[in-house]
């Protein structure tokens, strides 16, 4: 009778840590909702939101029925490369920033709507791709001339970027309705589930019409989930060490980036999780921390706390699903625990010598299952 009553109590506790679901149904707008051009990026970002893509930025999924063209961005994920951008032809001319010989190119605005002209600039960071910049020129401005502050302005150019040095590029696109241009910011890659900033054009300039939200404003995305999972993602984080002096590689700050995407989805996007958001194996990432926590006295206490703490957060993320997601238990807790182990393993990339790219187009996510 004990034992029953304290799965009782249990149970009550947990549903207690879950009663403070989220409330909102994301993507959220504000602002000019009532604009043709907002209502195409909340079309957009509702799509991006309900894909199966880790990220919202990309890879695009853009609706058939979305009343804009997109005609300056860059729909693919790995950009690394660099030179990523597409243009209509039509709308932007592609110019060399330094002469014929140059790698990276400023995109100009052919034809221009109002008294402004957009720019888009963008500049070689090496392994890490490109950066990119985007600028709103006086339409009596010369090409020339914006070119040749370009290269002799040495970071102090007399033209101000609207959208500044981002990693990813401003998507823009052109509305078949009413025949406008606008264009948003995505966020940073390092701001997980990043807010968009939509401008539209108006008569003589653009103005920040409608931000489109997919989150509540957090600073840590495990804080959307019950507390036993934030306390299973806390000790996670403690194996994973400070990460001090690690170059520009950065693989720790990296890796824990990576982390708050995940835990992100884990709370708002289920679905959007896939195998190829982790490296290791659970065997692997098992005998790993295992041998870790033999290293000295305090690793093997976060250790056994992982241990302890892993069925409780996992039962917890189960309710929260149910209470979140209409899930059935049995459904909530085959989903709960897949996330879990992935969530766990994406803490990690221990050495395994195997091809790194073993879990691309892998996804056993049981959420497909489900529907």
């Amino acid at each position: 009778m004990r034992s029953r009553i304290k799965i009782h109590i249990f149970a009550s506790m947990l549903s207690l840590i879950v009663s403070n679901a989220i409330a909102e149904t994301f993507p959220t707008i504000s602002g000019n909702v009532s604009s043709q051009e907002c209502s195409d990026a909340l079309t957009l970002a509702r799509s991006m939101f309900n894909s199966k893509s880790t990220q919202l930025y990309a890879p695009l999924d853009i609706p058939e029925n979305l009343n804009s063209n997109l005609i300056l961005g860059s729909s693919a994920l790995d950009i690394s490369g660099g030179a990523a951008l597409e243009a209509d032809q039509d709308q932007f001319e592609k110019v060399p920033q330094f002469g014929e010989e140059s790698i990276r190119s400023v995109y100009w605005e052919k034809n221009i709507t109002g008294g402004v002209r957009i720019a888009v600039k963008e500049t070689s960071f090496g392994w890490r791709g490109d950066m990119y910049s985007l600028f709103l020129i006086d339409s009596k401005a010369q090409k020339n001339e914006f070119l040749q502050d370009l290269q002799e302005s040495y970071g102090h150019s007399k033209y101000t970027a609207l959208i500044g040095d981002v990693w990813r590029p401003p998507l823009i696109f052109l509305s078949k309705q009413t025949k406008r241009k606008w264009f948003m910011s995505v966020g940073q890659p390092y701001d997980f589930l990043a807010p968009w900033a939509i401008y539209i054009n108006s008569s003589e300039a653009f103005d920040q019409s409608c931000t489109i939200k997919f989150r509540p404003d957090v600073k840590l995305s495990q804080s959307l989930l019950p507390n036993p999972v934030q306390y299973f993602a806390h000790l996670l984080d403690e194996t994973m060490g400070p990460g001090n002096d690690e170059g520009t590689l950065q693989p720790t700050a990296r890796l824990r980036n990576h982390v708050q995407d995940v835990w992100a989805n884990a709370a708002l996007r289920p679905w959007a999780l896939s195998d190829s958001d982790t490296y290791n194996s659970t065997e692997e990432v098992n005998m790993a921390l295992a041998a870790w926590s033999k290293t000295g006295s305090s690793y093997k206490k976060v250790y056994a706390e992982i241990i302890k703490s892993y069925p409780v957060a996992e039962k917890s993320l189960s309710y929260f699903y149910i209470n979140n997601f209409n899930l059935s238990k049995n459904q909530a807790e085959k989903i709960a625990k897949w996330v879990l182990d992935i969530a766990y393993r994406a803490h990690y990339s221990f050495p395994n010598g195997s091809d790194y790219f073993r879990y691309d187009n892998v996804n056993t996510n049981p959420w497909d299952v489900k529907n």
